[in-house]
């Protein structure tokens, strides 16, 4: 076994080896393609076989032929879309591979058979090489046949492309089904999508199938979602070893990756069957067993168990199962949250699937009905799960994506056409949609013509047209029947007065961050004066996204205030009128990018989704170890429950605005009934003071309640909230307050720098008390601002607004720029309220602003002063710094204009300054206005 291949093994197993002679896995086949397979000499390997179909013609070459010389030059990197590619290596140049040749078409070559145990688990590695290749790539498979030679399982790499030679890997491969006898290897060269090459070449060499001992990893739910936190069970079966007694350890990880529990367990060996006993008279069977283990459990949230078996050669066989303990949430009978299920029942079935997405915080589910000769029991078994989701308040949208190669003749394709190109001519769908529409279109009413990502409707000429045609042969099934397309944010889509769609569904790629989705649903293309008749024209750019910055952008979500209409929170985008928009948010990547930035971007989306009005947000592929919210084979991925968290918080609620709070935690506050809460965060750990309601609870993004200090403060209750960069859920706010503190605004936010004399402050706010309310306010000021009274009474009828004044003159030491107030205010109600709203005022001029920052340079102290004009008006400035115990510091500004200037003060014996407060004073040449600042010297 060469050394590369050892390391590979062991890799996969998650081990290394301790020098042991006795070895981790065995070979079972291999193949290089030398003259030892091809007997006959007819550059064809012994026992192969070739695929022959219309997808794969006898005019593609498929044979041994001498490898390929070396690459010449530097190696670019490699492109691939595959698993697990190793560092390219090269081969000997007298070598003999098995190349495919495209003369367009596809090619591929299968293996002779290759007997195999479900005992074991199995790793397949082949050498690839690509060359002129942009549409197609190369492909390897382990095909798994029962004892007649049927097709059970399929195991694939993904696409791979590779100038050099490049090793491929799948698996490890657990044998599903206990049928299984014999496997195939499967070499081909075909198209990634729907545009294929007419030329280029792949080479294959050195194939290795090794068993490797066998460890099945599983939790007691199928879908491993539990909704007690002791109710989890995690099975571990192990073959193909062979230690008489071995012992697995489990250890329990939360989403931290922080280690929880530990504890090892013997494994209980399967007793034998009798034909196995009759076997082990003559050969010993290797061990198999299994083990359980209940891992200590005590919280909601999501969870990852690894499972370790150390072997009698030193290497360690691991594997690792995911589960989620889910918190009891009240899902709203309504939503925008939906999931899109393109596998169908992959990978689990119809049964599954309804209790796991009534769970899941979703009311869409976009499914695929339409397939080969639909029959009686599979659009009985759809009409039974459209009803299964329709009791737990789930609409399932039917998706016609996967239509026969010809209708009616029960075959199908394997590359699915555009969806365009078969509705674009009438009678050529009908016979084949008309069985399933018969049968659901009184359980079904919205349809989607194509896949999430099949967006081949855009840039057709005269679309709408087509689409009314399709949409009358709908009709004539007597039921509302509500059409939709996929659709490119980037293109404006056909303009018509009456349009065939009630709803777009919007992709692009890259993903739009959260800001560019606010971008897009705030400003929807404009009305055309006519239908387009050709391409559709972009109407937006999309932002191409750097991963490595695109973290940075997306704490910034939403416009930094709610919009507002007479005090009302109200959303923008309710101007639009179009169809409805369900947009497509796809996670990150997790190769890419770590799980909390994973996390945050998700939240952040749908939010931005949520708050600017689209009608629907769908997860394109839920099903997706790499970009999904649960693995590939079911089980709950990282971004599960904060989904869930989100989802089942906003779905169908009204969106307030959002809230001052003291220490600058960014925030969206939502209603719901008489319910109200809030999501924040911070970019920097920070804790906020929130007089909300008297009750307020705090949840993390995982469903574990997190502790909330209470403090009465001066008769007023206070809750302490611990804030990160990590969204955080608090509830029990009260929705009069929460409506109070968003709407409060004053008439005039910025103050003239204008000393000793007086100038009105008007505060406004609306009752959302429901009830007539009176009460007073207390107006909380820096102590350079004279207000008086600075305590007011007021009454105030239900839904009314309130307008109060507060006359407000400025001592001549008021420093300038932002500065923040404190409102205090005792709401009589139907019981009294006592609750403190943070503003910020702007004291100076307007358009102006000044920014001073300190240095120790040697012995001086360097105060520099940057001014900027940010008006088209220039302005002259007397400017004076007055350092304490020493004589004032004079410069002036002359006729500066729109932009930025800087100011220097040298003081001497700077180190005497340090800690203390230097101040500007800068009047206004020919004017009354005089901005002042302070800044502590610092070094």
């Amino acid at each position: 076994m060469h050394l590369f291949t050892t390391c590979l093994i062991l890799a996969a197993l998650g081990g290394a080896t301790n020098g042991s002679a006795e070895p981790v896995a065995a070979e079972v086949y291999r193949c290089d393609f030398q003259s030892d397979v091809d007997r006959n000499y007819d550059s064809w390997p012994d026992g192969w076989t070739r695929r022959r179909d219309r997808d794969y013609p006898d005019y593609v070459h498929i044979g041994i032929v001498a490898s390929p010389p070396p690459v010449a030059g530097p190696k670019p990197a490699q492109r691939s879309a595959g698993e697990a590619i190793e560092t390219p290596s090269s081969l000997p140049s007298d070598r003999r591979c098995l190349a495919i040749e495209l003369d367009g078409g596809a090619g591929a070559a299968t293996s002779p058979q290759i007997p195999v145990s479900t005992r074991f688990s199995f790793i397949l590695e082949v050498k690839v090489r690509t060359e002129g290749l942009e549409h197609d790539a190369a492909r390897v498979s382990l095909l798994l046949f029962d004892e007649a030679g049927a097709l059970l399982e399929t195991h694939s790499s993904k696409f791979v492309q590779a100038r050099d030679w490049t090793t491929v890997q799948v698996g490890p491969v657990a044998p599903l089904d206990a049928r299984v006898k014999y496997a195939r290897i499967l070499l081909a060269l075909q198209p990634r999508d729907l545009q294929e090459d007419l030329t280029g070449t792949a080479w294959f060499d050195e194939l290795r199938l090794f068993q490797v001992p066998r460890m099945k990893l599983r939790t007691s739910a199928l879908t491993g979602l539990y909704h007690q936190p002791g109710s989890a069970e995690v099975i571990c079966e192990v073959s193909g070893v062979s230690e008489a007694n071995p012992k697995v350890s489990f250890e329990l990880f939360d989403h931290r990756e922080q280690s929880l529990a530990r504890e090892t367990v013997g494994v209980s060996a399967t007793p034998l069957t009798a034909a196995q006993q009759r076997k082990a008279g003559k050969t010993a069977e290797p061990f198999a067993g299994s083990a359980s283990w209940k891992p200590p459990i005590a919280e909601f949230g999501f969870y990852r168990v690894q499972v370790t078996m150390e072997l009698s050669s030193g290497a360690k066989l691991k594997r690792n199962v995911t589960l989620a303990v889910l918190r009891p949430i009240s899902i709203a009978n309504s939503g925008e949250f939906g999931w899109s299920l393109p596998g169908g029942e992959q990978p689990l079935p119809l049964e599954e699937l309804g209790p796991l997405l009534g769970d899941v915080g979703i009311h869409w589910a976009k499914f695929p009905v339409w397939y080969r000769n639909p029959d009686d029991v599979w659009t009985d078994r759809l009409a039974w799960f459209a009803e299964r989701l329709s009791l737990q308040s789930i609409e399932m949208v039917g998706l016609l994506d996967h239509p026969p190669a010809k209708p009616g003749d029960g075959s199908t394709v394997k590359e699915h056409p555009p969806i365009a190109s078969l509705f674009i001519e009438s009678g050529i769908w009908d016979d084949a949609v008309e069985p399933l529409m018969t049968r659901l279109s009184l359980k079904v009413r919205w349809w989607q013509l194509g896949g999430d990502d099949d967006t081949s409707f855009v840039g057709l000429p005269d679309v709408d047209a087509k689409i009314s045609e399709v949409k009358r042969q709908f009709d004539r099934f007597g039921q509302e029947i509500r059409l939709g397309i996929p659709w490119r944010w980037v293109n404006q889509p056909p303009q018509s007065q009456d349009a065939p769609w009630e709803f777009l569904s919007l992709i692009t790629n890259p993903p739009l961050t959260a800001d560019e989705i606010a971008l897009y649903l705030e400003n929807p293309p404009a009305a055309a004066q006519s239908p387009p008749s050709g391409p559709a024209q972009p109407v937006l750019p999309v932002t191409q996204v750097d991963p490595t910055s695109r973290t940075a952008r997306f704490v910034s979500v939403a416009a930094d205030q709610a919009p507002t209409v007479d005090g009302k929170a109200e959303a923008e985008s309710a101007k639009y009128r179009g169809p409805k928009r369900w947009i497509v948010l796809e996670p990150l990547d997790r190769s890419t990018y770590s799980t909390q930035d994973r996390v945050q971007d998700l939240v952040m989306r749908m939010l931005a989704a949520k708050i600017h009005g689209a009608d629907a947000i769908f997860v394109p592929q839920p099903f997706s170890t790499e970009r999904g919210l649960m693995n590939d084979d079911g089980t709950p991925g990282e971004l599960l429950i904060p989904w869930r968290t989100i989802a089942t918080a906003i779905s169908g609620a009204k969106y307030l605005g959002q809230i001052q709070l003291p220490g600058g935690s960014k925030n969206h506050v939502f209603a719901r009934g008489s319910q109200a809460f809030m999501i924040l965060w911070n970019d920097q750990p920070t804790e906020e003071r929130l007089s909300l309601g008297d009750d307020l609870q705090q949840m993390d993004l995982w469903g574990r309640e997190q502790p909330v200090q209470r403090v009465d403060q001066d008769e007023r209750i206070e809750h302490r909230i611990a804030v990160s960069q990590q969204p955080t859920l608090v509830t029990g706010l009260n929705e009069g307050v929460a409506r109070w503190q968003i709407d409060l605004a004053f008439a005039n936010p910025r103050l003239a720098s204008i000393f000793g004399r007086e100038q009105p402050l008007v505060m406004r706010a609306w009752n959302h008390f429901g009830q007539a309310i009176g009460g007073e306010i207390t107006m909380r000021t820096p102590k350079s601002w004279d207000i008086s009274p600075r305590v007011q009474r007021f009454k105030l009828p239900e839904g009314d607004e309130l307008k109060q004044t507060f006359p407000v003159a400025l001592h001549v030491d008021a420093n300038s720029g932002p500065q923040p107030i404190e409102i205090d205010f005792e709401v009589n109600a139907d019981r009294t309220y006592r609750f403190r709203v943070y503003r910020t005022l702007q004291l100076g001029l307007e358009g102006l602003s000044v920014e001073m920052k300190t240095r120790l340079q040697g012995d001086d102290l360097i105060v520099e002063q940057v001014i900027t004009n940010s008006t088209d008006e220039p302005i002259s400035l007397q400017c004076m710094l007055f350092p304490p115990g020493r004589r004032r510091e004079a410069k002036q500004v002359i006729q500066q204009g729109k932009g930025r200037i800087s100011l220097t003060y040298t003081l001497p014996n700077g180190a005497e300054l340090l800690g203390k407060a230097i101040r500007l004073r800068a009047e206004e040449i020919g004017g009354a206005r005089v901005l002042n600042n302070t800044v502590i010297a610092e070094r």
